[in-house]
């Protein structure tokens, strides 16, 4: 009986946590260029969402510095299916995001706040 209310809250927990999602506003998606570096700031009411062109069998790897906030990221292919959740650093590491193109068209990556301390911060 223990394992079905743990099961129960888990889900209210997953349900509240999706709520809070539908609830930021979601930015038309930028343009990532090869070379030039972004920076940006991210607290728990705010998402970036960026995107990158890729042709079937292109190779893209993206390095996302999380200068003083934690992060998660969030990759779409072009049907809008997520691949990839990406949060494996902490505070001051790099996050690597690797993209093998399996079909053509534009992938996106939405940048979110990890729920961890502290609440805003910077990233590039």
């Amino acid at each position: 009986m223990k394992t079905f209310y743990s099961l129960v809250f888990v889900i209210v927990v997953s349900q509240a946590n999706c709520q809070a999602q539908k609830q930021k506003e979601i930015p038309a998606a930028k343009l990532l260029s090869l070379r030039k570096p972004i920076d940006a700031d991210i607290n728990p009411h705010k998402q970036d969402v960026y995107k990158l062109r890729l042709n079937k069998g292109q190779f893209a790897s993206i390095r996302v510095n999380q200068k003083n906030v934690g992060l998660l990221m969030l990759v779409y292919d072009p049907s809008d299916s997520l691949q990839q959740i990406v949060d494996e650093n902490g505070i001051g590491q790099n996050e690597v995001i690797n993209i093998n193109a399996l079909i053509t068209g534009d992938y996106k990556i939405k940048v979110t706040w990890n729920l961890n301390k502290p609440f805003s911060g910077q990233y590039r």
